[in-house]
């Protein structure tokens, strides 16, 4: 089980925030480099008010999912 503590903007307050389950997965469409690139990912979500809320960690898994999605549909090596 992986807490860690974010900031939620709507209860202005630090939150304890679970990686392995406060989350919604959503499937969003995200340009990339001039493509547009359909890429499923981990939403972090405030426990308490179930806002959105930021977590790096996460937002790097998507960023890694684009550019395999990306080389994979352009058949190009990003640099």
């Amino acid at each position: 089980m992986e807490q860690v503590f974010h900031w939620c903007n709507k209860c202005d307050q630090e939150i304890k925030f679970n990686r392995n389950k406060d989350f919604e997965i959503r499937n969003e469409a995200l340009e990339f480099k001039g493509e547009i690139i359909f890429v499923e990912v981990k939403k972090p979500i405030c426990p308490k008010c179930k806002e959105e809320i930021f977590d790096e960690k996460l937002a790097n898994e998507t960023m890694k999912k684009a550019v395999k999605l990306w080389e994979k549909q352009t058949g190009r090596k990003f640099k």
